[in-house]
């Protein structure tokens, strides 16, 4: 593999599916759907070396440099997913560094599903130990193909310092000086930490 380790390079795309980089991959993916769009197009002025397909690619090569890809590999990621319209960004990159062919780059049917109902049921309990429950500022459910890891992601950006520490058990919340009580967990469900202010929610094994 080009210029990084494979273990780097696994390193690499994992950080555009963290909670933290979201707002990135969002990015990566908009550029890409915009690059696609734009080598559809016929008009020279968009299409084509020193056109607007140009300005397209490089600010998603640097997108994808936020997550430590080096361009040659960015650039390869980009021309995977170009010749596979059906696969986003993060697949694209998951392929391109797996080595994988395009039929196994999709990740594995999950055995087990969290729904939205229950996912959202639990932020709506995380927001209301906290105190923030109707205030418009709750944890958000990540979509369900937001990574390609088991479970349901909620991130809270706008919570309390390390409050995802402090879920489900309970515990001192430091930053306003208060007791936040354990939190129900739904039966067959479980929660661990991701980041401080993101957790997942899982089925028990």
């Amino acid at each position: 593999m080009p210029a990084m380790t494979h273990a780097l390079a696994t390193t690499a795309t994992r950080r555009l599916r963290r909670p933290e980089r979201f707002a990135t991959r969002e990015l990566a993916e908009t550029l890409l759907t915009t690059l696609r769009m734009v080598r559809r197009a016929e008009n020279a002025l968009l299409t084509g070396p020193g056109a607007c397909e140009d300005d397209v690619r490089e600010a998603l090569i640097k997108a994808l440099r936020t997550a430590d890809w080096p361009r040659g590999m960015a650039n390869g990621a980009i021309e995977f997913a170009l010749a596979h319209d059906d696969l986003t960004m993060a697949l694209a990159m998951y392929a391109y560094v797996e080595g994988h062919p395009h039929e196994t780059a999709q990740p594995e049917p999950r055995q087990f599903v969290v729904t939205d109902e229950q996912a959202q049921a639990m932020a709506d309990a995380i927001a209301t130990a906290f105190g923030a429950h109707g205030t418009g500022h709750e944890p958000c459910v990540l979509d369900p193909d937001w990574d390609s890891e088991p479970g349901r992601v909620l991130s809270w950006e706008e919570g309390p310092y390390r409050w995802a520490w402090l879920v489900p058990g309970g515990g001192e919340d430091t930053e306003y000086g208060r007791t936040v009580a354990p939190i129900e967990v739904p039966a067959g469900l479980r929660i661990e930490p991701i980041t401080h202010f993101s957790v997942r929610v899982l089925p028990v094994a």
